[in-house]
């Protein structure tokens, strides 16, 4: 299967005048099988392979020119000096028509703001709309594999084996909104931002064997190893909001502590590692066997076993929840 942006029609969200992008798109696979001795040995095979590569776009909101330099005096709602009144709100004085002066904007704020793009989605009359006003185009990519293999041995009469292996491994990059320094949402929903990879191993092999016309015993054991991980770009800078922006206790440590804090705007695109949760890191391994036999006697169909199940979740993710939060 192929597609590309030659066959695809343009985003009809994207401003007139923004490219269509690169959009390619590719699967491929086959399947084989066959015996390898006659009437005794079989084998089976699979392979499928995704690629998905593409100029992903967004639009967001980000501050106008004049909000970033404090100039609020198209708000219809007064901008009061924070360090005038009284602690019940009363006494304040407001800014001198609405416009924050520039030796109170704090200086951390100041670094960010400066790192921002500014707006460049216009409205048919040429003005510059207060919000959905900044689009974004950045790269997306992603890679995966798949493989299913099995092999079916009849060895006698009385006893059937089959082994089977199947792997899938994926990898995946996407780019946030403001690029490495500010970082933002990712380019594209839903997903996570920045680089995930992750891969799936499984084997199992079992066999039936007939012990006598009434009586059949079955057995089987598997093993199956996930890993999945996806990490912000910018996680190898480990004390950027402690030296870059000067905020005290915003990183750790440990290598996952990393990277720009998060600033939640409300009505503004935010800054910093959106997700929460992020990075995490997952390594879950699960074993199995499972024994039984099976014995018919009459009208009656007596089955009996055992099954042996193992799971592990050893996982590396910050926790939150109902505000509270629970660490990595």
């Amino acid at each position: 299967y192929h597609t590309n942006e030659k066959l695809r029609a343009k985003n009809y969200f994207d401003p007139p005048d923004s490219e269509k992008g690169k959009w390619r798109y590719n699967q491929f696979g086959g399947t084989l099988g066959g015996p390898i001795v006659r009437n005794k040995l079989f084998f089976f095979g699979s392979y499928e392979n995704t690629r998905d590569t593409r100029n992903a776009s967004v639009t967001v909101s980000v501050p106008t020119e004049a909000l970033r330099r404090g100039d609020l005096s198209a708000a219809s709602t007064l901008i009061y000096d924070p360090l005038t009144g009284n602690p019940d709100g009363s006494g304040r004085t407001p800014f001198a028509g609405n416009v924050i002066p520039a030796n109170r904007i704090d200086p951390i704020a100041r670094k960010i703001i400066d790192l921002m793009p500014l707006p460049n989605v216009r409205n048919a009359n040429g003005s510059i709309p207060e919000t959905n006003n900044y689009f974004a185009q950045a790269p997306f990519s992603f890679n995966r594999w798949t493989l299913d293999t099995k092999v079916n041995w009849n060895a006698t009469p009385k006893l059937n084996l089959f082994a089977r292996y199947s792997h899938l491994d994926f990898w995946t990059f996407n780019e946030t909104v403001y690029g490495q320094q500010l970082q933002g949402r990712p380019i594209t929903l839903p997903g996570n931002p920045g680089t995930g990879a992750g891969n799936i191993y499984n084997f199992s092999m079992g066999g039936t064997y007939t012990l006598s016309n009434t009586i059949v015993a079955d057995a089987h054991i598997g093993y199956v190893r996930q890993y999945t991980g996806v990490e912000h770009s910018d996680i190898g800078e480990l004390r950027k909001g402690m030296d870059f922006l000067g905020i005290p206790g915003t990183n750790g440590t440990r290598a996952f502590e990393g990277g720009m804090p998060l600033f939640d705007f409300d009505v503004y695109e935010d800054v910093g590692i959106s997700e929460r949760y992020m990075p995490y890191y997952r390594d879950d391994d699960q074993y199995q066997t499972v024994v039984n036999v099976n014995w018919m006697k009459g009208k009656h169909n007596v089955r009996a076993g055992t099954d042996i199940y193992f799971q592990a979740l050893n996982h590396i993710q910050p926790e939150l929840s109902g505000g509270d939060n629970f660490g990595a």
